[in-house]
């Protein structure tokens, strides 16, 4: 019964947070006008970031950077028992940082959110820690299924990239709650997904090639992003004064969103242009706005992607509050779309770009956040969409493995920002 009872506060939660968040988006940042630079916009998140710094230090006195991080804390050191803040706390500064600009996700903070909301729960009715600590993990899963109206994506989160181990009766608890939670998540947005994909072709046998070609294009891709993020946050770490690193971090941000529009906060709408074939929207509202030239936009995504990791980095690690998954979707819908539409301009294809934007989305998460499971059936279920559940198998495996033969041959990757403990799953 609390399972469910985490499920429904769970999706009511992430409805809030997306509300917020356009809200503050909104009041923050009116219409940006294209083919000029809006310094409007270099403004913006350095203000924010200086709230939620702020926010953090003197109102919930704490640090909820890392959602997935302090989550998986808490359960290592068995610490069950999580403050009455974290119900509300990461809710508040990521609707801020988002909704300010900045370029990463919400699903760390409602993670977060619903661990908290799990913990409490777990302590108002006076269960022993050992329930307690089931319903934190419960609570994580529920937010992340929340946020993305993705049930067994949620209930992926908690088993794959928290190593959560559940008994029989836990994993029925913990998908209890994730599809009551999408389903609120679900209802409350009225009945509406956040991907609005159609499949321009149907799938077939002779495509797969592509698709491997394209798992290890993210592979390459993901390997890039997170050590930009690690370095990224070493540069932020090295500023000791917390008001000059909400200042840098932010200065940051902004720069790159002021000639990078596209990069503004979650990049939703980016994505759903990716996947409808709206491609001059993408250049709509930047300085290339007026560009005719067939390589304008992949020249463009090609920036986007580079600076991506620095932009997501920045906002998590310089004292904005946010998460990592969104940003990774953001940058495999860039990356299946600059791949596809070089492969056409440069040998005369005809490859559905729509497409390879999608597969993109799972192949960078898979890599990016080492969680192929959980990568294939988000992607999946936040589309409603299942007929092209292979090649998203076969890119997010792909990509997945890349990243663990370059990591593990070249350059550990950090667990900040990796779950390294998949291959445990696999014994």
């Amino acid at each position: 019964m609390l399972s469910f009872l985490v499920g429904i506060l769970c999706g009511g939660a992430a409805t809030l947070m997306k509300l917020l968040v356009g809200w503050i988006h909104d009041l923050a940042m009116p219409s940006v006008p294209g083919g000029r630079l809006c310094w409007w916009l270099l403004l913006v998140p350095v203000v924010g970031v200086l709230i939620v710094g702020a926010f953090c230090r003197y109102v919930v006195k704490d640090n909820i950077e890392h959602g997935t991080e302090l989550i998986r804390k808490h359960l290592t050191l068995k610490r069950y028992r999580m403050r009455r803040s974290t119900m509300w706390s990461s809710l508040v500064g990521a609707s801020i940082t988002l909704g300010c600009g900045g370029s990463a996700g919400a699903e760390g903070p409602i993670a977060l959110t619903g661990a908290g909301l799990g913990s409490n729960l777990g302590k108002y009715f006076r269960l022993p820690d050992k329930m307690i600590g089931v319903l934190l993990a419960v609570g994580a899963g529920a937010g992340i299924a929340g946020i993305f109206k993705s049930p067994i994506g949620g209930a992926l989160y908690t088993i794959e990239v928290l190593a959560m181990q559940l008994s029989v009766a836990g994993v029925i608890a913990l998908f209890a709650a994730c599809l009551t939670s999408s389903t609120v998540a679900y209802l409350l947005s009225g009945m509406t997904l956040d991907i609005d994909f159609v499949p321009r072709v149907e799938f077939s046998p002779q495509m797969t090639l592509a698709a491997i070609i394209l798992g290890v294009i993210c592979g390459v891709y993901s390997f890039y992003y997170s050590h930009t993020m690690r370095l990224t946050e070493n540069r932020l770490d090295a500023l000791r004064n917390p008001w000059v690193k909400n200042v840098a971090s932010g200065l940051l941000i902004g720069v790159i969103v002021m000639f990078f529009p596209t990069l503004y906060g979650e990049g939703y709408g980016i994505i759903g242009d990716s996947l409808g074939g709206h491609f001059e929207r993408i250049l709509g509202d930047t300085l290339w706005s007026g560009a005719t030239s067939q390589w304008a936009l992949p020249l463009l995504l090609g920036a986007v992607l580079l600076l991506k990791g620095i932009a997501c980095s920045a906002t998590n690690s310089g004292g904005g509050v946010a998460g990592d998954f969104t940003p990774t979707l953001f940058a495999g819908a860039m990356l299946g779309t600059f791949a596809a539409m070089t492969a056409n301009a440069l040998w005369g294809l005809d490859m559905s770009v729509s497409d390879y934007a999608f597969w993109g989305m799972a192949g960078v998460m898979a890599g990016a956040i080492q969680a192929p499971l959980m990568a294939i059936f988000l992607v999946a279920e936040m589309s409603g969409d299942l007929r092209m559940f292979f090649p998203l198998m076969v890119v997010a495996v792909i990509s997945y493995s890349v990243v663990s033969l370059l990591s593990h041959h070249w350059v550990p990757i950090r667990r900040t920002w990796l779950h390294n403990d998949f291959h445990k799953l696999l014994k």
